[in-house]
């Protein structure tokens, strides 16, 4: 493996308000070779150890939505840190400086990202809206 590869340096932190709204998946990545005409295949693990891939669970409040929107166009192909929720210490604490490592990933956003947004209605002060935004944080350290 080449020497000249610098680790990345992120320099910011997921906010808690749409760092919480995340699940995580466990994954091996791997090269599969499907071009056999029997219908054979290769496969050949590309990771010794699983990945954390982290995926928005539900839908979002319009704040959440807003910020995590906001959050992803500052933020496309710049590492940065996010905190899974029930890793952390406390639990569901987040350190915004980025010093706790409890919980801390660094990952960079992956995959399209597409949105929907349903503007809702207002009920006297109370506004429902709703939105679904897809894509998902891989972890590169």
């Amino acid at each position: 493996m080449p020497q000249n590869i610098t680790p990345a340096a992120p320099t910011d932190v997921m906010p808690k308000l749409i760092s919480m709204a995340f699940n995580e998946q466990m994954r091996y990545e791997s090269l599969i070779n499907q071009d056999y005409p029997d219908g054979s295949s290769d496969r050949a693990p590309l990771v010794e150890f699983p990945r954390s891939f982290f995926r928005i669970a539900g839908k979002l409040m319009p704040s959440q939505w807003l910020a995590l929107r906001n959050f992803f166009l500052s933020h496309k192909g710049i590492p940065f840190y996010f905190y899974f929720g029930r890793e952390t210490e406390p639990p569901y604490t987040v350190d915004m400086t980025g010093g706790s490592t409890d919980g801390r990933y660094t990952v960079v956003f992956d995959g399209q990202y597409s949105e929907n947004y349903s503007p809702g209605r207002a009920k006297g002060d109370t506004y429902f809206g709703q939105s679904q935004s897809t894509f998902q944080l891989r972890e590169i350290e």
